[in-house]
């Protein structure tokens, strides 16, 4: 069994997606608060809403006692591989901030800008990294390096004009000369 699907399979996705609803979900579950330790209230109306949608089973499993996981089972009746979603905000919040505690006294707040840019890039979440060296080189517009890591991340994002101004911002930081176009 081949792991990519056909076109026409992915045609067939494509024309049962509801774009607008999918929009509406999101936009419902961002309003609820959902900080760390009180994740209860999206976590019930994640499955309220997965139940209104026709899942064959849905459940709330404990993480920690009082913040529950939402599971949704969608069987297909045919024998094949599990496919598993799960969100990983919280825990790429906890990540970042365990590795800025466990490094951050030691380093420049460059150091550190470069360090969180680094680990969010690594994550996949590049425009989260972007504005982590943006919010630095705004309080140090002289930092060659911060320019430089947001010029690859413009570029890795297909920006070349941001990422061609971010390097030439680079090379006039370390040469003291004119930026080159």
């Amino acid at each position: 069994m081949p792991l990519a699907p056909t076109e026409r399979e992915l045609e067939g996705v494509v024309a049962v997606v509801d774009g607008e609803g999918a929009v509406a979900l999101t936009q419902e579950l961002v309003r609820i608060p959902s900080v760390v330790g009180e994740e209860g209230e999206l976590a019930q109306a994640l499955y309220a809403r997965m139940r209104r949608m026709g899942f064959d089973q849905v459940y709330l499993q404990d993480a920690l006692p009082g913040r529950p996981n939402v599971v949704g089972v969608v069987d297909s009746g045919r024998p094949g591989p599990t496919l598993v979603l799960t969100g990983r905000a919280q825990t790429i919040r906890h990540e970042l901030h365990d590795l800025e505690e466990a490094f951050a006294p030691g380093l420049s707040p460059a150091t550190l800008a470069t360090l969180r840019a680094g680990f969010l890039a690594g994550k996949g979440l590049l425009h989260d990294a972007r504005l982590s060296l943006v919010e630095e080189l705004a309080r140090q517009p002289e930092e060659p390096t911060l320019h430089f890591l947001l010029g690859d991340l413009y570029a890795r994002q297909g920006l070349g004009e941001q990422a061609k101004e971010s390097f030439a911002e680079t090379r006039f930081l370390m040469n003291g000369a004119a930026k080159t176009q």
